[in-house]
């Protein structure tokens, strides 16, 4: 159960509380149902009882007699589940025609438990005419005679099934009514759910524009509870802010004062080259390129510790381009150059400023290099479909592609693999380490972007930059 969501988690329990609560509430309706039936069946028994008593005499006879008829026809049908009876301590005197030629078989009559003091009738149930059972209400009255006061059992019997079948009819009629209860209270409870797990959905959404890059921290007025967790959250996303900065400037920092002793170190080894000193050269060139290259992985771990956790800002890519072309115009042959830029004002990129001149001052300062006297940049947008493989994402991703084209000799198709490897070069004379594609390539996996190189067929090479619209997370 870890692994469900709360809303599944809370309307399930909803589920089995409203279950069960109605479940104990039927059953003790149900109850209470039984109870007011069996009480309105003893009233009804009382009245007959009463009824009887009043119309109870002794004849001239000495023989006990009725002096009025019970009115409720039943008790002139024969079986017809509605019965009185009256007898002495011996046997029965006086019974109704719906028992026919039977009589009730009552509890053992003792005399000694007659006595006035219980004027009230007490309950039994026994067997009747039928086999059906029977509940009787049964009293003791006395009667004055000459011979004495002479006790009487007077008795009124109704079937059972009757509130059977009422109790049976009642409780189709709770199971539906409940039901239907059980289903708004479920339509209510999930509405209620929804609505109280509104706030962590908004959350969820501000997260994934501070991931995405559209916002820099969790804004908005949420419930008192979620507050709390809010401020948090932004007090989190501070302090990893600035450790992100401190990080990336230490760094800096110790790349900037390491260049200095690695050209030093390049100058002695021409030197030590220049006196037929070859093998101390080579291992001064061996060592400076090691240094370099930790320098480039220190520099490529800060970033993905600090893209790991921290907003990344949208930037106008047009806008930071225009500022790198102006760099480049003042380079080597780049006043020479014709840059095109056809990139749309409002297309922006999730991605560090400083990682985007890294990313972009390295691939634009290799057209340079290369061009013959046009070098284009353009950029869009696409879809790609889902992976059928991967599972987790099965939805279409959106990407912004930026296109680095040039008109120079283009690239080899044999290379075209290689050239993103550290320090790979495909021309000697031409000017740096080889280094600028390898660190490109390393800072746009940061955010699980990708390079694609081509050749046109008009010549000349194509650079082409994919970035998702929502930046991945480097593991």
């Amino acid at each position: 159960m870890s692994r469900w969501s709360l809303h599944v988690r809370l309307s399930v329990a909803a589920l089995i509380s409203i279950i069960g609560a109605l479940t104990v509430s039927g059953l003790f309706l149900t109850l209470l149902f039984e109870r007011h039936v069996i009480r309105g069946v003893d009233r009804e028994l009382s009245v007959y009882i009463k009824q009887l008593a009043a119309a109870l005499e002794i004849g001239t006879d000495g023989k006990p007699l009725l002096i009025n008829k019970l009115a409720d026809p039943r008790f002139q049908k024969p079986l017809s589940g509605l019965y009185w009876q009256i007898e002495d301590d011996k046997q029965p005197v006086l019974q109704s025609r719906s028992l026919w030629d039977q009589s009730l078989t009552l509890p053992p009559f003792n005399i000694k438990h007659a006595a006035p003091s219980r004027p009230l009738p007490m309950r039994h149930q026994i067997t009747g005419p039928e086999g059906e059972t029977l509940i009787i209400r049964a009293r003791t009255i006395f009667l004055e005679t000459p011979n004495g006061d002479r006790p009487f059992r007077l008795a009124a019997a109704i079937k059972k099934t009757g509130i059977d079948t009422a109790l049976r009819q009642f409780s189709h009629d709770l199971i539906a009514a409940l039901s239907l209860l059980a289903l708004a209270l479920l339509v209510a409870a999930w509405w209620q759910i929804h609505v109280g797990l509104r706030p962590l959905q908004q959350i969820r959404q501000r997260l994934n524009d501070i991931r995405s890059g559209g916002a820099a921290k969790l804004e908005g007025r949420f419930p008192e509870e979620v507050q709390l967790l809010v401020g948090e959250v932004n007090a989190l996303l501070d302090a990893n802010d600035k450790a992100v900065r401190r990080a990336r400037d230490s760094a800096a920092d110790l790349a900037h004062g390491l260049k200095t002793p690695l050209a030093v170190l390049t100058a002695e080894s021409r030197t030590l080259a220049a006196r037929q000193q070859s093998d101390s050269a080579q291992e001064i060139n061996t060592q400076v390129e090691q240094m370099r290259q930790r320098i480039e992985r220190h520099l490529t771990l800060v970033r993905m510790r600090g893209q790991g956790g921290g907003a990344i800002r949208r930037l106008s890519a047009r806008a930071n381009l225009e500022k790198i072309i102006k760099a480049m115009k003042v380079m080597p042959k780049g006043e020479d150059i014709d840059w095109q830029l056809d990139v749309a004002q409002d297309l922006k990129i999730a991605m560090d400023s400083q990682d985007f001149f890294e990313v972009f001052g390295n691939l634009l300062d290799n057209a340079r290099k290369w061009a013959h006297g046009r070098v284009t940049i353009s950029g869009h947008m696409k879809t790609e479909p889902a992976n059928a493989n991967d599972h987790a994402n099965d939805k279409p991703t959106k990407l912004v592609v930026l296109a680095i084209e040039d008109d120079g000799p283009g690239v080899p198709a044999e290379l075209i693999e290689k050239i993103v490897e550290r320090g790979q070069r495909l021309d000697e004379h031409k000017t740096g380490a080889g280094l600028g594609l390898s660190i490109a390539k390393k800072i746009l996996e940061v955010y699980g972007a990708r390079l694609e190189f081509e050749n046109r067929e008009a010549g000349g090479a194509r650079i082409s930059i994919v970035i998702p619209t929502t930046p991945l997370r480097a593991s």
